[in-house]
């Protein structure tokens, strides 16, 4: 993924907040997937498109504590598992 690549949430599921994580309900699998804080702070920047490189800048602004290197990693880590389990889009 390029930092210009485009994120957004699949319409086909159920989730909710509960206190700061996410859990959502995969409808086509049945799947039941759950979000820590930062996970659920990230699915909440991915109501809309948002690029990779958005992303990586907003989880950096709320955590400047972790390396950004680090975060993005991470990020990608998440969207390409968010991808896998059928949660996300992602439009290069």
């Amino acid at each position: 993924m390029d930092p210009g690549t485009r994120i957004v949430r699949v319409k086909d599921h159920l989730w909710s907040a509960l206190d700061d994580e996410v859990a959502i309900l995969n409808l086509e699998s049945g799947v039941y997937y759950g979000l820590d804080p930062v996970g659920a702070f990230i699915w909440g920047l991915l109501h809309q498109p948002t690029a990779l490189a958005e992303i990586v800048d907003r989880v950096h602004a709320q955590y400047p504590e972790v390396g950004r290197a680090i975060i993005d990693v991470d990020v990608r880590e998440l969207v390409d598992e968010l991808a896998g389990q059928g949660l996300v889009q992602i439009d290069g």
